[in-house]
């Protein structure tokens, strides 16, 4: 098992400006020429960011009203119980874009405010569309086999290569199929979950990813998620 990097994620420019204002205001001084200090913000992320995942397919037992248990403890959440209504299965992954994005804002953070301020949504954006990638790639993967019963409670390889190319085309509407996926730390999900999370799918191992005793991953820009599967 190994973890190749993810095929380059380019970022949507216009997902990233925002109202001169708020760009005064966060950067806390005079707005700079932003268009213009956006590409090469851009390419230095592109340069160092090495977008990476790991996932498995998992069964959802239902141990009680609004517990649940992934394979990796059981845990209470109304909201991610009521997600997974209906899902005999889920994916459970953890993506990340490395340790060297982490070290880029650090450094653009004692240089320049406003470079630190874009760089730092663009990765944002990456990682998100990086998710999207990784959520792709598992419902292609699983809409083309016919039994995953070998593969429920045990870690996927890494995954690269995620692009929507990689999709079915001929399956128009996969809301039928999957639940949008649902994160720690989102509604009534707990960060608390993290440190099991990571450890059933071996992240550090795997894709680098650590925790901390403030329930925060490192590197920064790492998103671990739960997609309810409904066949």
């Amino acid at each position: 098992m190994n973890a190749p990097a993810l095929r380059r994620i380019e970022i949507d420019a216009r997902t990233l400006t925002c109202h001169p204002g708020e760009l005064k205001a966060r950067l806390m001084g005079a707005v700079p020429q932003t268009l213009d200090i956006l590409p090469a913000c851009l390419e230095e992320l592109y340069q160092v960011a090495n977008p990476c995942a790991i996932a498995a397919c998992v069964t959802v037992k239902r141990c009680g009203e609004s517990k649940l248990d992934l394979g990796f403890g059981a845990f209470e959440s109304r909201q991610l119980y009521k997600a997974l209504q209906s899902c005999p299965r889920a994916f459970v992954y953890a993506a990340t874009l490395g340790a060297q994005v982490d070290r880029l804002l650090y450094r653009l953070s004692h240089l320049s405010p406003a470079r630190h301020f874009i760089t730092d949504a663009a990765a944002s954006a990456m990682i998100e569309a990086a998710c999207d990638q990784v959520d792709t790639q598992l419902q292609a993967e699983l809409l083309a086999q016919t039994d995953l019963a070998s593969h429920t409670n045990t870690p996927a390889t890494a995954f690269d290569h995620l692009s929507a190319a990689s999709s079915d085309d001929s399956v128009n509407d996969r809301s039928a199929y999957f639940r949008p996926r649902f994160s720690p730390g989102y509604g009534d999900l707990p960060l608390a979950l993290q440190p099991d999370l990571l450890h059933f799918l071996n992240a550090q191992r795997w894709v680098g990813i650590t925790v901390g005793k403030t329930l925060l991953m490192s590197p920064m820009k790492s998103v671990t998620a739960i997609m309810g599967i409904l066949i």
